[in-house]
């Protein structure tokens, strides 16, 4: 019996419900941090004048980058330094991500 049939489309279902509730919360996201409060991920809070990473926070303008590599998050400042934080400690990664990238356009 092959049960790696029924899996398959779970992947494509996953996007599908993703594509759907992201843009559901985003207006909430957006609008929390406008008004200045803080929107948490686990050990990463999402603040309007950047990302707080255990208790400091990391401004918009000396973030260069950030990108997964090896289990963590990393953020990579323009000073050439990085803070990691590992992706099992923050729910919803893919959320923070989203955000990150929706506030900077």
């Amino acid at each position: 019996m092959d049960i790696s049939r029924g899996y398959q489309g779970i992947p494509k279902l996953i996007e599908i419900g993703k594509s759907n509730l992201y843009p559901l919360l985003w207006p909430s996201i957006k609008s929390a941090v406008r008004a200045g409060k803080a929107v948490k991920f686990g050990r990463i809070i999402l603040r309007k004048e950047g990302l707080e990473i255990s208790k400091k926070t990391i401004t918009w303008e000396s973030i260069a980058r950030l990108h997964t590599a090896a289990g963590f998050l990393v953020v990579e400042l323009h000073d050439k330094s990085s803070r990691k934080v590992p992706t099992i400690n923050i729910p919803n990664l893919e959320l923070l991500l989203e955000a990150v990238e929706w506030g900077h356009q």
